[in-house]
């Protein structure tokens, strides 16, 4: 049973529920503070600041600070589509010339397309 805690969220809620167990004590906290794709483009000479910004943003994302009153998150234009996009040009723009990769297990391998929904994923499945 979660504890009920006014005007919380969630996530504010499963954490003093978690924090309250008796295995608490036996945990660590770890905070993922270092993007390991943006070491590893760095180190292959991609643009390293670009990703740096990248990564700083999901951080933020992580962290809740980019939220806004209603606690909605607004994404940057070049992190998006508009709204009366069809979906077969978002496909497209997260999952480039899959009809001549969809065969590749390594690029398969390197992507996912994540559904909240099972009429998602049937529209993925019929382009």
């Amino acid at each position: 049973v979660l504890p009920i805690i006014k005007h919380s969220d969630r996530a504010t809620t499963v954490a003093a529920f978690v924090t309250q167990s008796p295995l608490w004590k036996k945990f660590e906290v770890v905070k993922f503070t270092r993007n390991m794709q943006v070491v590893l483009s760095a180190a292959a000479n991609k643009d390293a600041s670009a990703l740096q910004l990248h990564a700083r943003w999901l951080l933020d994302v992580g962290d809740g600070t980019l939220n806004d009153v209603n606690d909605c998150l607004t994404t940057p234009p070049h992190l998006s589509l508009p709204a009366s996009s069809p979906f077969s040009a978002f496909l497209e723009w997260v999952m480039p010339n899959l009809a001549q990769n969809l065969h590749n297990p390594h690029w398969i391998a390197e992507r996912a397309f994540l559904a909240p929904h099972h009429a998602d994923v049937d529209d993925v499945n019929s382009l």
